[in-house]
């Protein structure tokens, strides 16, 4: 895949101004909820996040993943170290 095929964020401050999310002042970490993602124009879109990401979710329904049975019912976490392509 060539690297125009897919959208790159490089930085904190870049993927709270794509997402309208308000900065928190730091420019190496921020946190947000995804109730204040404002829009998201990488949709049908593959994304490169060269950042190190941890996502918690709560209140997800189902109990597969991959080719075996975990129940994700109380919650999960995701990691994702930089330069992952994202579908």
């Amino acid at each position: 895949m060539n690297s125009e095929d897919y959208l790159k964020i490089n930085t904190v401050g870049e993927l709270f101004d794509m997402l309208g999310v308000p900065t928190r002042g730091h420019p190496l970490f921020g946190i947000f909820r995804l109730s204040e993602i404002k829009r998201i124009p990488f949709i049908g879109k593959p994304v490169q996040i060269n950042l190190y990401t941890i996502a918690l979710k709560q209140g997800c329904e189902g109990t597969v993943y991959g080719w075996r049975k975990y129940d994700f019912t109380k919650g999960h976490t995701n990691f994702f170290a930089p330069g992952q392509l994202h579908y």
